[in-house]
């Protein structure tokens, strides 16, 4: 119930993070006021932008910080570090849920459950079985950074598997909204970052109209080995407000009159063939 836009601009080493203040905890939605749980950074290179569901996240989240201090070694956080970090913290938390919900009411675990499993009887281990496939944290992540002098966007949710994107991308409710405006603006890699910061926040103003996305606006600039830096809806307030105009929700008659034309014309033409 949210979304998140990454918008990478090659050409200026800038790369602009949008996201609402929506957040979710399991079916309940709640409304945050800080960037803290929607948001975070691994150093100056690295932002990670959350949709869905809060309570995994903050599991994948501390696991992740945990594991890169032994992984990096004082070498550079790259993409491909990044990913196999992440893929292995979201395989841990879905198998620590999957036997808290899934096995442990049968007194099994993923020591046991292919031992003891079949003697509840073949329909209901055959149910265990299946809900153990399908389970989904309901958890995405949509992952920016640096890696060497190369902007990098990849998503990861599901199993943890991250799907690279050479193009600005969203996640969350309001996902296909912000990509619909992203794709008729053809914002890509290539716009220079005062271009990628108008797009990205009109895109994020194009998904408020998705359910479950908060109007308040978040975004954070981050160049290659500067700290991130945040704007706050009153610095793009220009950008809303320039977006209102530009996007002609009403039509004004001249228009209407086109529409109406086409009616009548096909009315008429009916009516006369009969």
């Amino acid at each position: 119930m949210t979304v998140c836009i990454a918008g990478p601009s090659t050409l200026s080493n800038t790369i602009f993070c949008v996201t609402d203040m929506m957040l979710s905890m399991s079916d309940s939605s709640m409304s945050g006021d800080s960037l803290a749980a929607k948001m975070a950074f691994f150093g100056p290179n690295w932002t990670v932008m959350m949709a869905g569901d809060l309570s995994p996240y903050l599991e994948i989240r501390e696991r992740v910080k945990e594991a890169l201090p032994k992984k990096l070694s004082g070498g550079a956080l790259t993409r491909y570090i990044f990913a196999e970090t992440l893929k292995e913290a979201f395989i841990a938390e879905r198998k620590r849920r999957q036997e808290a919900e899934i096995l442990s009411p049968f007194d099994l675990d993923f020591s046991n459950y292919r031992d003891e499993g079949p003697k509840l009887g073949p329909e209901m281990y055959s149910r265990i079985l299946f809900e153990l496939r399908e389970f989904d944290l309901g958890l995405s992540l949509l992952v920016a950074g640096f890696d060497d002098n190369m902007t990098c966007v990849f998503k990861v949710e599901g199993r943890g598997i991250a799907h690279n994107y050479g193009c600005p991308w969203a996640i969350g409710s309001g996902d296909q909204a912000a990509i619909g405006y992203l794709f008729a603006t053809q914002t890509n890699i290539f716009c220079d970052a005062d271009e990628m910061l108008y797009r990205v926040c009109c895109a994020k103003f194009s998904a408020e109209t998705s359910l479950g996305v908060g109007k308040e606006t978040k975004t954070v600039m981050m160049r290659k080995g500067k700290e991130q830096e945040v704007l706050s809806e009153g610095d793009i307030k220009a950008i809303r407000e320039d977006w209102k105009k530009t996007r002609q929700l009403e039509l004004p008659d001249r228009k209407k009159k086109i529409a109406a034309d086409i009616i009548q014309a096909k009315i008429s033409q009916s009516q006369t063939s009969t």
